[in-house]
């Protein structure tokens, strides 16, 4: 059941983002798809992570976590969700400008994961987000960037 949960989660979101696709009748990207599922692994392992350092220990899965492990999935999957958006930049999508959007996610899951680590805040990563200014600063800056590619290439 390890680390099972949080695979569920992440996929559960992937599916979530391919029923919107479908429901709205547009392509979405494979690359999307496991950015998607990437990112939301990274939040739920934050998630628990958080609820280990707060010492919540009403979920009996948290008894099988090691904080060790966790930390070290957390790096593996923020460097492979840069990885994987930055190949969607390059070859999912019509846009050569949606690269300058890299850095707004470079910066927003970096300083996530430095906020992990430093106050074990991600229990509501929704919080952090609006508590935070740079991954707040980060989400603002790419969907302003993202919005003006779009609406420029149109």
């Amino acid at each position: 059941v390890v680390l099972i949960d949080v695979v569920a989660i992440a996929m559960l979101f992937v599916l979530r983002a391919a029923a919107g696709a479908v429901a709205v009748s547009v392509r979405i990207s494979p690359w999307l798809l496991v950015c998607t599922g990437l990112l939301a692994l990274f939040l739920a392992l934050g998630k628990r992570r958080a609820e280990l350092c707060l010492g919540h220990r009403g979920r009996a899965v948290l008894a099988g976590y090691d904080l060790g492990l966790v930390d070290q999935l957390l790096t593996a999957v923020a460097g492979s969700t840069i990885v994987v958006y930055v190949l969607y930049t390059l070859t999912g999508h019509q846009s050569a400008w949606l690269i300058a959007t890299i850095p707004f996610v470079v910066v927003g899951v970096f300083r996530y994961l430095l906020l992990l680590r430093r106050t074990s805040r991600g229990e509501e990563p929704e919080n952090v987000l609006l508590t935070d200014p740079s991954p707040l600063a980060a989400v603002v800056g790419w969907t302003i960037v993202a919005a003006a590619i779009v609406f420029a290439t149109r």
